[in-house]
C-alpha cells in the first residue's frame, strides 16, 4: 500500500515537473518572439531617425540654394555671343 502511494506521488511529481518544463518551453518561444519584435521596433526607430537628420540636412541645403542672391540676373547675350559672325546662330 506504502509503495503504491509512493509511486503515485512520483508519477504526480513527474506529471508536474513535466508540465513546467513545458510551461519554460512555450515561455523561452515568446522570449524568442519578444526579442525579435524589439530588434525589428529599434530598426524602425533607427530609421526614422536617419530621415529626420536627412530632412533636417535637406532643409539647410535648400535654404543656401534659395538665398543664392545672383540666380535672377542673366546677364545679356549669355546664350548668343554679342557680334554677329562669329560663330553663334546669326
Amino acid at each position: 500500500m506504502i509503495a503504491k502511494l509512493g509511486s503515485y506521488a512520483l508519477i504526480g511529481a513527474l506529471v508536474v515537473c513535466l508540465g513546467l518544463a513545458a510551461a519554460l518551453w512555450w515561455q523561452s518561444g515568446d522570449i524568442d518572439a519578444l526579442q525579435d519584435e524589439n530588434e525589428a521596433l529599434r530598426l524602425s526607430l533607427a530609421g526614422c531617425t536617419a530621415r529626420a537628420a536627412n530632412r533636417s540636412e535637406d532643409m539647410k541645403s535648400d535654404a543656401q540654394v534659395d538665398n543664392m542672391p545672383d540666380l535672377t540676373v542673366v546677364p545679356p547675350g549669355w546664350l548668343l555671343p554679342p557680334q554677329p559672325g562669329s560663330g553663334g546662330l546669326y
